[in-house]
């Protein structure tokens, strides 16, 4: 299984880190591709159970959201997306035949749109936020190309939040011996909670001066606390929607890490977070 997971991340982080250097309408596409599939597969968890979710409709909103992040300015329609995608996830009720359990399945398909797609669609306008401009060191010294700021603080949010992931597994597997939750996660502990935490934390502090961030090092070290906290909650908050319908996985798509909505389960709460920090102390 760990042989699995590292493989399928060293193909998929270069792929990742690619796109995000080239930026947008790029980075929108591969974001709304990874919302559908998310959203797919979090659809057939709510199925397993019973409920019926209006998928048309449920990626109909999605499709509202996400455009609304990428049209500038920058979530400058949100509140049109909104009422769209409220509206078009309960007009898509009215196609059932038998309407018992629809106001339950509306509040799904609804729930399941801002979840996965709002949430990741942060990912768009945070690579547009290129004021202060900067750039690492390192990449000045290479002579290479401008990337933006945004593509640097999309880089940080994904080291913030893939090695406090890593350090929690790893010190979790080795060391840890109090339960977080063993209804909610039976695999997590609180020893490796407090690793991915000041993992986070130390990476922050330390991308200071390796990315070159335009952050004090108590702000950087505020930021690197929050990720380490939200992102965390943001993995127990799917490892719940799991349990509660029986299965370890949300799916199969990539080897030895399970279904997408797996993957970006700590992103969709950590991404936003590091979007509005930013936008709150780069003022």
């Amino acid at each position: 299984m760990l042989r699995l997971r590292v493989l399928s991340a060293l193909v998929l982080i270069p792929v990742v880190l690619v796109v995000v250097a080239l930026g947008n309408p790029w980075l929108a596409l591969v974001v709304a591709l990874a919302a559908g599939l998310a959203l797919h597969e979090l659809y057939l968890l709510f199925a397993i159970v019973g409920h019926r979710p209006v998928r048309w409709a449920g990626f109909l909103g999605a499709a509202f959201l996400l455009l609304a992040a990428y049209l500038p300015p920058a979530g400058s329609s949100i509140g049109a997306a909104v009422v769209g995608a409220v509206a078009v996830t309960l007009v898509g009720q009215l196609a059932r035949r038998d309407y018992g359990g629809a106001l339950t399945d509306w509040a799904l398909t609804l729930a399941g749109t801002l979840y996965v797609s709002w949430t990741l669609a942060h990912l768009i306008p945070l690579r547009s936020l290129n004021e202060p401009a900067f750039s690492p060191p390192f990449w000045r010294a290479l002579g290479a190309p401008e990337l933006g700021g945004g593509a640097w603080w999309i880089l940080t949010a994904f080291l913030l939040v893939w090695l406090c992931d890593s350090a929690a597994y790893f010190v979790g597997v080795r060391w840890g011996r109090h339960k977080m939750s063993s209804y909610v996660s039976p695999q997590k502990s609180w020893e490796g909670a407090v690793a991915g935490f000041l993992t986070s934390v130390g990476v922050a502090v330390g991308l200071v001066p390796l990315l070159g961030l335009p952050l004090s090092y108590p702000m950087a070290a505020i930021l690197g606390m929050l990720v380490g906290v939200v992102g965390q909650v943001g993995d127990l908050a799917e490892s719940l929607l799991k349990r509660q319908v029986g299965v370890k996985d949300s799916g199969q798509l990539i080897p030895g890490h399970g279904g997408m909505l797996d993957r970006v389960d700590s992103l969709l709460f950590a991404v936003p977070l590091v979007y509005y920090f930013l936008k709150l102390v780069l003022r």
